[in-house]
Formats: structure tokens, C-alpha cells, sequence
């Protein structure tokens, strides 16, 4: 009886044992399924001890690319989705090395188990690689909620020379990756790649360490070549604005977003052309955070080859009509599109401008005191063919001086806030128009009841700036312009200026339109 007792006790005890094997090899093995991104996450590195430098660089890849990595401080920077609850394990994409005899893993780290926080505050995660020994490698990780952007090429080789704003311009060439967590295009994960040819664009921008780069994407035979980015449009034709100068770095989002709002509701506004923020690495360096748009040309605009189309020049008050537009489309001889336009350049007569785009125009310059654009400088003008003759509207461009910027380093909030600007041009327009002062106030009036309503125009500042702190790209862009998180030129200073001035213009506007009676 005791015999069959202990054979029953033993027979329970390995039910009990191997109950207890199989629950501990399951828990191993979930443990070891924990993946980020098909790299697994360790709960232990104390078997890595001896730290030996290697080059991994042009062996790891991100969603098939050659990952975007920072060498100088051996830093890979990947684009992922953040939705307030994001979980590693659903990264999308995978992380890999191209080595026989080395693996990678993430080293244990209590911030995987709030990855939009760690986005937020821009933590390194440790990316260890190894080949078994106690010898390894280590990497940090940024995971970012912007695209990213990979430029690699040689920038000692001169390719070529072009004319960009009347001085010649040294032609990169290379190519370019781009990560995208939900691409419009597809409405999922991309990595897009492509030939490059690229160069420096911008008169005082170019000077700036933090360079503007205006990009020509190519097909492996080295002719153009479209690709659609952030759901943009598809263009072979990019600029990588590197708002370098507003350290707020939303100045033209803002803009952009408000008008292109209002524009949509118009039959008489082309819609400016809309960026997205992207963090870049260029030839193996973190260069920032960058707003990408596509260029204003003939193929964003629609433009057929009868229509004409021009870049206003860069000079306020140039001598001669060449030197006020740049032609930037026509099939006319170029002196024929320029005696065509010596009586508006003269002010002599405007009848070809449509006035409700006028109004709107002047409004939003008006708006955020966007000096720039008030007459010829950084503003398009279509002259579209008709039967009646030629319909001039405009489109503007790189409104980063507004807000209370009056210059790349100057500020003037008190003495902008409370001061009337609007376009050179708009007394010739008065002068066809008797009752312009009227309809521009009705037109306030429509635009403060929802698009330039307070709410309306804080909820875009938030969006925006929520865009780029919650991905750390702000924070890191700073650090690496050396620019202090309290510096002068802040978003609590430009929201005061909007505050104060659109209740200044409702009274100056209404003023105005009083004196039209």
C-alpha cells in the first residue's frame, strides 16, 4: 500500500514538474518572440561586456533600404506610426544587417512600454550587435512619427553648372530614400528610393549653415522622374525648405494650412503648395527638420502651353520690367511676355488682374504682416489665355517673414502688430475699383466668422506644433542649430501678435471701408 502511495506521489510530482518545464519554456519562448521590428528585445545584456567598434553602417537596413543613420554619433533614425498607444511589437518594416556573423538586438529598456513617450522626448534606444562573444557594437535608435529622408552622394563632385536666381549653381548627384509611416499614396508604410541630382536654392536661406536644397529626382537612365511623396502629387520636382530662419518653425504651415482652407472654397485661389515635415539625413549626417514641398511650375498649376507664368524677381523696386518677373512658362518670345507685362508693372493698368484673388491675397499678407509678398518678391503670377485676353491671378510663395518677422534675424512684434500692410500695387487697383475697400471688408468679415476665426487659426498653430514635438524632431533640430528651446522668436510671442492684430484689423479694415462710402 505505502508502495503504491509513493509510485502515485512520484507520478503527481512529474505532472507537476513537467506542468512547470512547460509553463517556464512557454514563457521563454513569448519572451524570445518579443520583437521590434524582427530584432528581439533583450532581457539582459550583462553577456556583452567588452565594447569593440565596428562599422555597420552600409550593412543595416530599414524596410529593405539602406537604413538612415547619423555616423558621427552612430544613430539610426526610423519613421514609425504613433497613435497615443503604440505598441513596439507592431512597428511596421523590418531592421536588418547583412552579416553572416553578426546578429542585432535591442537591449532591455523600460521605455518600450510607452513608445509615443519615448518618441515625444526623442530616446535613444540601444541596438546592440554582436557575433555570440562578450565583443559588441552599439547603435542608438530614435523612432520619429515624420518621414525621414536618406540623401547620399558626393558633394566634392561638380556635375554641372545651371543659373538658380543669377549665379551659378555646383549640381550633386546621388540618390535619395524615403521612409513615410502612412503614405496617402497607398494608405500604408512606405520606403520610396530614387537617382538624385541636387543643389543649394535661396539668396539669404543659402548662406545659412542649415542649407535649403532644392531636389531633381531621376530614372536610372538620368531623366526626370515623378514620384508622389506624403500623398503631395506625383513631380520630379522638390524643394527641401529648411525654414532654418523661423524658429518657431510653423510660420508657413500656418500660412499655408489657412489659405489653402479658404482656397478650396474659391474659384479664383490656387491653393499654395503644401509641405510635410521630415527629419533628413544627408550623407551620413542629421541635418534637421525640414518642411518638403513640391516646386510651383506649369505641371502643379495645370498650365496649358498657351498660359503664361511668372516668378516675381527678388528686388522690391527693380528698374526695368526684366528685372521684376522671371519668366517661368510661356511659348510667347520672352520680349513679347515682357511688353505684355510693362503696364502692370508700371501700375498703369491692372484690368487683367482678378480682383477677388487680389483681395484675398492682400487680406492674408495683411493678416500676418508678410512683407515679402507685398509686391513682386516671392509671389507667382498666372496669366491664364482666354478669348477677352489674359486673366492674372496670384499664388504666394515662402511666407516664413510674417507673424512679426521683418527680416531673416530681425523681430518686430510691437511695431508690426498695430501697423497697416498691404500689396504696393493695390492703390492702382483701388484706382479701377472704386469700391475695393468695401468688398475687401465683406470679405474680412466672411473670413473672421470661421477660417481666420481665433479657434480656427490656434487649432492650426496647435496641429502643427503638435506635428513636431510629439515626433522630437523640434527638440532635436534645435540642438543641432544650437538653438535655445526659449529663444526670442517663440510661438507664445506670435500667438500674442495674432491676438492683438486681428481685432486691430477689424477696426482698420472697417475704417477703410467707412472712407469707401
Amino acid at each position: 500500500m505505502l508502495f503504491e502511495k509513493i509510485k502515485t506521489l512520484r507520478k503527481a510530482a512529474l505532472a507537476v514538474f513537467v506542468l512547470l518545464f512547460c509553463t517556464a519554456y512557454i514563457y521563454v519562448c513569448s519572451q524570445e518572440r518579443k520583437e521590434c521590428m524582427g530584432v528581439p528585445v533583450l532581457e539582459s545584456t550583462t553577456e556583452y561586456t567588452i565594447y569593440e567598434y565596428t562599422d555597420f553602417s552600409d550593412s543595416i537596413s530599414h524596410y529593405g533600404k539602406k537604413a538612415a543613420i547619423d555616423t558621427a554619433t552612430d544613430t539610426i533614425y526610423i519613421s514609425q506610426s504613433f497613435d497615443g498607444s503604440t505598441d513596439y511589437v507592431d512597428f511596421a518594416g523590418g531592421l536588418n544587417l547583412d552579416s553572416a556573423t553578426h546578429r542585432m538586438y535591442f537591449a532591455p529598456d523600460s521605455a518600450f512600454s510607452d513608445m509615443d513617450r519615448a518618441a515625444a522626448e526623442g530616446h535613444p534606444f540601444r541596438l546592440i550587435i554582436s557575433d555570440g562573444s562578450c565583443k559588441y557594437m552599439e547603435y542608438s535608435v530614435i523612432f520619429t512619427s515624420l518621414p525621414v529622408i536618406s540623401i547620399n552622394g558626393d558633394f566634392s563632385y561638380l556635375r554641372e553648372s545651371e543659373e538658380e536666381g543669377g549665379k551659378p549653381t555646383e549640381i550633386f548627384a546621388g540618390d535619395i530614400t524615403v521612409w513615410t509611416p502612412y503614405d496617402p499614396e497607398v494608405m500604408a508604410y512606405t520606403a520610396k528610393d530614387s537617382p538624385l541630382e541636387w543643389h543649394v536654392r535661396g539668396h539669404s536661406a543659402a548662406v545659412h549653415a542649415k542649407k535649403p536644397w532644392k531636389l531633381a529626382l531621376k530614372d536610372s537612365k538620368g531623366e526626370n522622374s515623378d514620384l508622389n511623396f506624403f500623398g503631395l502629387g506625383a513631380d520630379d520636382d522638390w524643394i527641401m525648405n529648411a525654414i532654418a530662419y523661423d524658429h518657431t518653425r510653423v510660420r508657413e504651415k500656418v500660412f499655408i494650412g489657412l489659405w489653402n482652407e479658404m482656397a478650396k472654397e474659391t474659384d479664383c485661389n490656387t491653393q499654395m503648395t503644401d509641405g510635410q515635415y521630415a527629419e533628413v539625413v544627408m550623407n551620413g549626417e542629421y541635418h534637421g527638420l525640414y518642411l518638403v514641398q513640391r516646386r510651383i511650375d506649369a505641371k502643379y498649376l495645370n498650365l496649358t502651353e498657351h498660359d503664361i507664368l511668372l516668378k516675381g524677381a527678388r528686388d522690391y523696386h527693380p528698374e526695368y520690367v526684366y528685372k521684376a518677373y522671371n519668366i517661368v512658362h510661356t511659348n510667347l518670345d520672352h520680349d513679347y511676355v515682357y511688353l505684355l507685362l510693362e503696364n502692370f508693372y508700371s501700375r498703369t493698368d491692372m484690368s487683367s488682374f482678378n480682383v477677388d484673388n487680389f483681395i484675398d491675397c492682400n487680406l492674408f499678407i495683411q493678416f500676418a504682416y508678410a512683407r515679402d509678398n507685398r509686391l513682386y518678391n516671392n509671389t507667382y503670377f498666372t496669366m491664364k489665355a482666354s478669348p477677352e485676353g489674359y486673366k492674372t491671378t496670384m499664388t504666394m510663395w515662402d511666407t516664413d517673414i510674417s507673424f512679426g518677422k521683418t527680416g531673416v534675424m530681425n523681430l518686430d512684434y510691437d511695431g508690426t502688430v498695430f501697423s497697416p500692410m498691404e500689396r504696393e500695387d493695390t492703390d492702382s487697383i483701388r484706382a479701377l475699383h472704386p469700391d475695393y475697400d468695401r468688398r475687401a471688408y465683406e470679405r474680412w468679415c466672411t473670413l473672421r466668422r470661421d477660417i481666420l476665426s481665433e479657434e480656427n487659426i490656434a487649432a492650426e498653430i496647435e496641429k502643427h506644433m503638435a506635428e513636431i514635438t510629439q515626433s522630437g524632431s523640434l527638440a532635436r533640430d534645435y540642438e543641432k542649430w544650437g538653438i535655445a528651446a526659449d529663444n526670442a522668436d517663440n510661438l507664445d510671442t506670435v500667438k500674442q501678435f495674432i491676438n492683438e492684430r486681428l481685432p486691430w484689423l477689424d477696426g482698420y479694415l472697417a475704417e477703410k471701408a467707412a472712407d469707401n462710402q
